[in-house]
Order: structure tokens, then sequence, then C-alpha cells
């Protein structure tokens, strides 16, 4: 995507709500960025079970990746 481009969505942060956000923005063909300051909280998340579309689970920084 171009940077100039126009977006249909800014998601500040990258917690696991603005993932969760921009997972399902994304769903919807909408084009969107995630910024953040580089120190998500979705990093000290060891391992969760309650994540659409991961029903073994996933840790915080896989979803961050």
């Amino acid at each position: 995507m171009d940077d100039d481009a126009l977006l249909d969505c800014l998601i500040v942060g990258a917690g696991p709500a603005g993932l969760t956000a921009g997972i399902n923005l994304s769903r919807f063909y909408r084009t969107i960025r995630i910024i953040d300051a580089g120190s998500s909280r979705a990093s000290l998340i060891p391992c969760t079970h309650n994540y659409p579309g991961y029903p073994e689970g996933i840790g915080g920084n896989e979803l961050l990746d």
C-alpha cells in the first residue's frame, strides 16, 4: 500500500483491542494502519485462548507479527 493512499481507518495502539479491530476491519476489505509506540501490552500475553481464529491459543508476540 502506498504511504499516501487514503485509509478507511487508523488504529492507534496495537494492544489486544487494536489488533482485534484491525483483524475485523481487514475481513471487510478496509484499508487500515495500526500504529503504536512499539511497546504493546499484547507482547506481555504468554498465551490466550480468547482470540478469534486461534482455538489452540496464541501468544501476544505472534499476534503482533
